[in-house]
């Protein structure tokens, strides 16, 4: 009963007969949440106080979308029947509907979504031109004033970002082999490394031991380029940057129904901030993948297969032997990761 009275309380007053009087767009939107709680609790929307049911006078009439569809379940109505259009007046019903504002009369009309279809793509462009506003200026209210601080973030990680990514690079390029072995033996299955024990004794059973599920794996991929990212962050978050908090206000006021420039403020914003949020989780992954737990398994897995490839972990040095390529020697790799600056106080275990 309580939300009846509520409802109640914000439709407008007026008789069927006598539609009620919508003199501006707003007049119409404030009325568009009890439009929906009353189809919600009703599935009648045509019973919805001040509508109009009459045909408009002109032919075409233009109109804009208040509820740019609604759908009623007839099984719901009492008669179980389709609603008739407002818009043309006839023995056509409809189950799928829109709440349209005629400004010409000021009025609002509950019409099939077929009907009006010389002004219904206008409409439903204009519909979508405002939903599109009100996400862009609700997102960018929230997040634009914000841009310099998020730049300098971004510029601060920048170092970070640098020396994880060196730290790939060093193994990928002076130990090839090492990242080589490991993806290719977890490139099938369900990543994990394992070995047949008819390897490790003649005449055993042909079961997998399985040695570990080697984690942080994007470390030895070519796609590893946290710094690279940073750097392309930057560029985004300083095209969309529009100065102090307060400046970034005032651009949004003086820019709220520009619909191609917040689009492009928010794309930039968007792609600067993804772009930063992967260098984090790609520098994330060094201390994975160099932990003391990941590279003990995957060394104890390399020696029981026989490879050659070695792993010594420590707290300062992390060192990789890779065995022989074709044509090439085996290889030593020694890196230096910078524990404190990575987010790690201490060597991760």
């Amino acid at each position: 009963m309580s939300e009846r009275i509520a409802l109640a309380s914000v439709q407008p007053l007026a008789s069927p007969a006598t539609p009620a009087g919508y003199p501006t767009f707003v007049h119409a939107m404030a009325v568009r949440g009890a439009f929906l709680e009353h189809l919600k609790l009703t599935q009648h929307p045509e019973t919805f106080p001040g509508l109009c049911h009459s045909k408009p006078p002109s032919r075409s009439p233009r109109f804009l979308l208040v509820v740019d569809e609604f759908v009623v379940d007839p099984s719901k109505r009492e008669d179980g029947e389709f609603i008739r259009c407002a818009a043309c007046a006839t023995k056509k019903k409809f189950r799928k509907g829109s709440l349209a504002w005629y400004p010409e009369e000021a009025v609002l009309r509950v019409i099939g979504n077929e009907c009006g279809d010389e002004r219904r793509a206008e409409a439903r462009e204009d519909y979508k031109r405002r939903n599109s506003l009100d996400v862009l200026n609700a997102y960018l209210s929230e997040h634009l004033p914000r841009v310099h601080q998020y730049a300098l973030e971004a510029r601060a990680f920048r170092e970070v970002a640098r020396h994880a990514q060196e730290l790939s690079l060093q193994l990928r390029t002076t130990g090839p082999s090492v990242g080589q072995a490991i993806l290719r033996a977890t490139k099938g299955g369900d990543g994990r490394l394992s070995i047949f024990a008819s390897e490790l004794q003649e005449g055993a059973l042909e079961r997998p031991i399985v040695f570990a599920k080697p984690v942080g794996l994007d470390f030895l991929r070519t796609k590893f380029q946290p710094n690279r990212l940073v750097d392309e962050a930057l560029i985004r978050l300083n095209q969309a940057d529009r100065g102090a908090p307060s400046k970034a206000r005032r651009w949004l006021t003086s820019h709220a129904a520009r619909l191609d420039d917040l689009t492009a403020a928010y794309a930039n914003l968007t792609t600067g901030l993804r772009k930063l949020d992967d260098a984090r989780q790609q520098v994330a992954q060094v201390g994975v993948f160099l932990s003391r737990s990941n590279l003990t398994a995957i060394d104890s897995w390399s020696r029981a297969h026989g490879n050659g490839l070695r792993i010594e972990w420590g707290s300062v040095f992390v060192t990789f032997y890779g065995a022989p390529a074709r044509g090439q020697k085996a290889t030593i790799t020694s890196l230096h990761p910078r524990w404190r600056l990575l987010g790690h106080p201490t060597a991760p275990l």
